[in-house]
């Protein structure tokens, strides 16, 4: 990737590898992820892309080692450009999730691992008439077939799947039961053999009280909850008990009226009790949420990675699942190293090695061993850059933060003088050559002479306030 900034010049890609950036360009235009013929397009439209996400598939099945609960649901890669249906490079199928923040796209089915919160699998939704040939698919419906398909690697090994209602029906819990895994899904509209009648007519005296019936359906045990907390809700399950378990807490608002202040409002801790099976539910299903969060809201690799091709687009949002898989891998693997790391950091530090290739050591600069052997010849400065958290002043103050709130959202970057735009990085060999002090120092004594001849020299990135 190249970056054209006044503050943060690119790494001198082209010197290094002999390519302008207009032969850069011009080779990703023509990127391609294989030769396909019209008759194999025609046959299957996907193939572009299908490639790495079974080559994602095969690698998460393998590595990947889930906890007790996996959670299915649908992620979205926003596309808001044209179908197969008006032009020949379009898109072959596109969703549209009104209820979605990037709801127009492609659609795919996502299975990840509650306890680790790596995404394990994914699938395209291909259409209807691509969908209806895949397996389970005839026999079984749509929602049973994708949860069916989708846990196939960790059947019979006592998982427990968590589905929305878009999955969940007393169908998919007899099925995965029949191979050997466990269940947990609410229902709203595929209730056939469910006892909705009896759930709209019981009668819930306060917030957080539950009934529970069971059943015996081809010859497996299924539960059937209904859950009040403010709504009520329906589950289906074949494993856990109504036992009670830990209460669901949130924060509200309430007004409070007093003599001196008037009317004001204070917020305080609301508690809804919960049995076992409904705690299991409601304790897992936001973890691909918060994954597309990260992926969508904070990386954005989507908004930033513009092209008028499907495949860059499918490709990209694959891209930012894996980025999120790492951070999220980096924190359950190495929880000491990434205490206090949010996830905006660790993309910077994971950008810093992958344009500097520092990822083992074995280069910081962005010069050639060419051009380096020239700067030691000549006596000239070889420019370095390092993120600022690697300061002990930063460093101290992220500290601090993470002490104080259970949060820590503090970021190392100083604002350019250039540009004015935040920069998370320095050069390390200006700030040696300045005692420590080029950054304060350009700020407080910009208008000296002797300071001014003293970094003429010095790139423009080192300058920042």
């Amino acid at each position: 990737m190249y970056v054209e900034s006044c503050c943060l010049p690119a790494a001198a890609f082209g010197t290094r590898f002999g390519m302008s950036r207009n032969r850069y360009d011009a080779i990703l235009s023509c990127l391609r992820f294989g030769i396909f013929s019209d008759l194999e397009l025609l046959h299957n439209p996907w193939l572009p892309v299908q490639c790495f996400i079974d080559a994602f598939n095969t690698n998460g099945t393998k590595v990947a080692s889930p906890g007790t609960f996996i959670l299915l649901d649908e992620i979205m890669s926003s596309w808001l450009g044209l179908e197969a249906d008006y032009s020949l490079n379009g898109i072959p199928h596109k969703t549209k999730i009104k209820r979605k923040p990037k709801g127009v796209g492609v659609e795919l089915k996502a299975l990840i691992d509650c306890k680790s919160s790596i995404m394990m699998r994914l699938e395209l939704c291909e259409g209807a008439l691509r969908q209806c040939s895949k397996l389970y698919e005839q026999e079984d419906g749509s929602g049973t077939a994708v949860t069916l398909r989708m846990s196939a690697p960790w059947h019979g090994k006592a998982h427990i799947v968590i589905a929305d209602s878009a999955f969940s029906s007393v169908a998919t819990a007899v099925a995965l039961k029949q191979h050997g895994t466990y269940f947990i899904g609410i229902v709203k509209t595929a209730h056939k053999m469910y006892p909705k009648q009896f759930m709209g007519t019981h009668d819930f005296s306060k917030r957080g009280d539950h009934v529970a019936l069971s059943a015996n359906v081809q010859g497996h045990q299924l539960f059937a909850v209904g859950w009040l907390d403010g709504k009520r809700k329906d589950l289906v399950s074949t494993c856990g008990t109504t036992l009670p378990s830990t209460p669901a807490t949130c924060t509200r608002q309430e007004v409070v009226v007093s003599a001196d202040k008037g009317v004001s409002t204070r917020p305080y801790l609301r508690t809804t009790p919960r049995c076992n099976i409904v705690a299991s539910y409601f304790d897992n299903f936001h973890f691909i949420d918060v994954h597309d969060h990260m992926r969508q809201g904070i990386l954005k690799l989507e908004q930033h990675w513009l092209t008028r091709n499907w495949v860059y687009r499918v490709l990209s949002t694959l891209f930012g699942v894996i980025v999120t898989d790492c951070y999220y891998a980096s924190g359950y693997i190495h929880p000491a190293e990434m205490s206090g790391v949010d996830f905006r950091e660790y993309v910077d530090r994971l950008a810093y090695q992958l344009i500097n290739s520092d990822v083992y050591g074995v280069r910081t600069s962005a010069y050639s061993n060419e051009q380096e052997s020239v700067h030691a010849r000549n006596g000239q400065a070889i420019h370095t850059l390092k993120p600022l958290y690697t300061l002990p002043a930063y460093g101290e103050k992220k500290r601090k933060c993470a002490e104080s709130t259970s949060i820590c959202n503090y970021r190392a970057r100083r604002r350019c003088i250039v540009c004015s735009k935040k920069a998370a990085f320095f050069c390390a060999t200006c700030y040696e050559r300045t005692g420590g002090a080029i950054m304060d120092s350009y700020i407080n004594h910009h208008a000296s002479p002797v300071f001014k001849n003293s970094i003429n020299d010095l790139p423009l990135y080192s300058m920042a306030k």
